[in-house]
């Protein structure tokens, strides 16, 4: 597991729910005037774009967590705050009662170590 898989799922997270976002409006406006049948076209390349995104972030999610799993708990949570919640170093720092470098430099990079050699 590397930082940059960490990253990929965060952005394919973001993705998902922007594409979520965008089909929720879509439906709201399905069988209205403002319906047509290039909004179909449109609606349909989305769902299938979402299904797509949401299915890779599920395989990636899941090779993250039995990753994480095997961390020590402190470690454990830098990693979910930071990459799965998408929490800032300032907050996740406070959160744990550290000071940020010891969080980043210390607890992130040893976590970071154990991880590409778990996977």
């Amino acid at each position: 597991m590397t930082q940059a898989e960490l990253r990929e799922y965060r952005s394919l997270y973001k993705e998902v729910e922007e594409l979520r976002r965008m089909l929720a409006e879509m439906e709201a406006r399905r069988g209205t005037d403002r319906w047509t049948e290039l909004s179909g076209t449109v609606y349909a390349a989305r769902k299938e774009r979402f299904e797509e995104a949401q299915r890779r972030a599920s395989l990636l999610l899941e090779r993250i967590e039995t990753a994480i799993e095997a961390l020590p708990s402190m470690e454990r949570r830098v990693i979910r705050l930071r990459y799965i919640e998408g929490v800032s170093w300032s907050k996740i720092a406070f959160v744990m009662g550290y000071s940020e470098p010891a969080v980043r430099q210390k607890i992130h990079q040893r976590a970071l170590k154990r991880l590409k050699s778990i996977v």
